[in-house]
This record gives C-alpha cells, sequence and structure tokens, in this order.
C-alpha cells in the first residue's frame, strides 16, 4: 500500500514537471464557472448540504490568476429526542437552519498537461451566516438551547480563509468541465470540506 501511494505521489510530481512543456498553449484568459458541491461541516448540528457557486477566473499570468466567488450554501435539520424534564420522559422538537453566503477571493496556479489542467489555490473571505439552533416541547411549554450537538447558532458575519485544488477539462476551446476538493477555515466552528463539480466557460 506504501509502495502504491509513492509511486502515486511520484507520478502526480512528474506530471507537475513536465506538464508546462507539453501543455496546448492557453486560448483564454478568464472563465466562468456554475459550482454545484457537496458542503461537509465539521462542527455544526447540519451534517451535510448542497453548496451553489458563481465564479469568475482571470490569469494574470501564464500560470497564476485570480478567483472571484459568491456561493449560497442552505441545510436544515429536525429531530425529535426524548428528555427527562420534571422527572418525566418529555418529547422535545430540536432544530437547526443554517444559510450562508459565501463572498470569497483568491490566488489560484495552474498546470496545464495536454488533455487537463490541475490547479491549486489559497483565499479569504467573508461568510455571512443566518442560523438557529434551538428546541421546543409543545407538552412541556418549554424551549431549550445549546443541547447536545445543536449547539447555540445565530446570525453573524464570520472571517474564514480557504485551500483547494482540483483538475479542468476541456473537450472544446470554450467550454470545460471541473472536479474540485476545498476546505474552509472559518472561526466559530464553521469550518468545512467541500467537493465540487463545475461547468466552465472560457473568454
Amino acid at each position: 500500500m506504501r509502495r502504491s501511494l509513492r509511486f502515486l505521489a511520484a507520478a502526480v510530481a512528474l506530471l507537475m514537471v513536465l506538464g508546462p512543456a507539453a501543455a496546448r498553449a492557453q486560448e483564454f484568459d478568464n472563465d466562468v464557472r456554475l459550482r454545484i458541491a457537496g458542503y461537509f461541516p465539521f462542527d455544526l448540528p447540519t451534517d451535510m448540504g448542497t453548496m451553489w457557486g458563481l465564479e469568475i477566473r482571470n490569469l494574470l499570468a501564464a500560470r497564476d490568476g485570480i478567483a472571484y466567488g459568491v456561493y449560497y450554501f442552505d441545510e436544515e435539520r429536525t429531530d425529535l429526542i426524548d428528555l427527562n424534564y420534571g422527572g418525566t420522559p418529555t418529547p422535545f422538537t430540536f432544530h437547526a437552519d443554517v444559510k450562508m453566503t459565501p463572498v470569497l477571493i483568491s490566488w489560484f496556479h495552474i498546470w496545464p498537461m495536454r488533455s487537463v489542467t490541475l490547479f491549486a489555490g489559497v483565499g479569504a473571505g467573508l461568510y455571512p451566516v443566518k442560523a438557529f439552533s434551538g428546541g421546543y416541547s409543545e407538552t412541556a411549554g418549554v424551549q431549550i438551547k445549546d443541547f447536545g450537538d445543536f449547539r447555540y447558532l445565530e446570525d453573524e458575519t464570520l472571517i474564514g480563509a480557504h485551500v483547494y485544488g482540483g483538475i479542468d477539462f476541456f473537450p472544446d476551446s470554450r467550454f470545460g468541465l471541473s472536479a474540485e476538493a476545498r476546505f474552509h477555515l472559518v472561526e466559530n466552528s464553521y469550518s468545512a470540506a467541500e467537493a465540487s463539480l463545475a461547468g466552465i466557460f472560457r473568454f
């Protein structure tokens, strides 16, 4: 297993070294990407959701560029939990709702190959959040905040950084597809992993 991993790492390193020499000429300096992603928070009551994104990328040099993006994430979770209230098992309905609209900017580097392009980048941005988490029992007429993994959530604007990498495939000079993995490092326990696919239009 270790030998296979070492071979894979060596092959990727070789492609990155030899790729630019074998690459096709860059035909366009800009592109627009429509992304759909699975978004996996590390420490929120919601476990996983879908995130949409619209990005514009601009090559500033042969291999380096800037990306600007606006994204939208919306996920809910509801659980029915019995708690001991006043010495009696009492049903509580717990609900969490997280809406997030990150606005991000990043630097990226590309490694053009014969038929694909590898890329990696790092950036920062704002993560405006509208969120709620809590529980309520109709039987007891009681509300609860901050119970178990339904931690207390509120509306706020967070600051975060992100790192990412992926691969672009261009069957046509203007249109392409992309697969990407990204990690969001966001304050107040909003960090998350993300895996996405994107459609690309170059201009």
